[in-house]
C-alpha cells in the first residue's frame, strides 16, 4: 500500500475491517501518509498488518493531526527511525482519539515511540476512553530513549489529557542510562508542556 498524501476530510470505515496491510519502509507510513487538523477518521478496524516506516509511522497516520474515533488496531508497526506510535507517528496540531484499542506494537530501534502517539509536538492531544494492550518498544542501544504507552515524547508548547483510559500492555527497551520510560508519556520537554490524566489506569 502506497500511503496517501494529506488527507482532510471524514474516512467512516463503518466498522469494516481492513486486512493484510502492509506499507514498505517510507516516511510518513500508514494507512494516511498525512492527516490535517480536520480529518476525521472513524468506525475502523486494522487487522494483521504491517507498517514498515521511516520517520513519522502509525498504523493510521504517518503525521499530522486530526479526530481518530472509535479505531481497533492491532498491526505491527516498525521503523528503524524516530516518531513511531501505534496509531499516529507525528502529532503537529491539536488531536483527538476517543474510544480507540491498539491491540499490536509500536516498536523502532531509534528512539520517540508511543502506543497511540510517538510524539506530539507544539499539539493539544485528548485522549478519552481508550485502551492500550500492545508493546511499545525501543532498541536503541545509545542515546536518548522516550518510550511512553500513550505518547513517546511531547515538545514544545501544548499538553495532553488522557481520560478514563486502561493501559495494560507492555513497554519494552533495551538501555538505562538515557532511558525516558513512562506509562503516559516517555518525556516531557519544554516549560509550557503539560499533563492531566483523570480516571486512567
Amino acid at each position: 500500500w502506497l500511503p496517501t498524501g494529506k488527507f482532510a476530510g471524514t474516512f467512516d470505515g463503518q466498522g469494516y475491517t481492513i486486512s493484510g496491510l502492509y506499507v514498505a519502509p517510507t516516511p510518513n507510513a500508514g494507512l494516511f501518509g498525512q492527516t490535517t487538523k480536520d480529518a476525521v477518521v472513524k468506525h475502523l478496524r486494522i487487522e494483521n498488518s504491517l507498517i514498515q516506516g521511516g520517520t513519522n509511522a502509525g498504523s493510521i497516520s504517518g503525521s499530522g493531526a486530526g479526530t481518530f474515533n472509535t479505531i481497533y488496531s492491532n498491526a505491527i508497526v516498525n521503523s528503524t527511525e524516530n516518531k513511531v506510535g501505534g496509531i499516529l507517528g507525528y502529532a503537529s496540531a491539536d488531536t483527538t482519539m476517543e474510544n480507540v484499542w491498539f491491540d499490536g506494537s509500536a516498536t523502532t530501534s531509534r528512539n520517540q515511540v508511543g502506543g497511540l502517539i510517538g510524539t506530539a509536538q507544539n499539539a493539544y492531544v485528548t485522549v478519552m476512553h481508550c485502551h492500550i494492550s500492545g508493546i511499545v518498544g525501543t532498541s536503541i542501544e545509545s542515546g536518548h530513549m522516550n518510550c511512553g504507552m500513550v505518547i513517546g515524547r511531547m515538545c514544545g508548547k501544548g499538553g495532553a489529557i488522557v481520560e478514563d483510559s486502561l493501559l495494560n500492555g507492555y513497554m519494552v527497551v533495551t538501555q538505562t542510562t538515557r532511558n525516558y520510560a513512562n506509562s503516559y508519556v516517555g518525556k516531557m520537554d519544554g516549560k509550557d508542556v503539560w499533563l492531566d490524566i483523570n480516571e486512567s489506569i
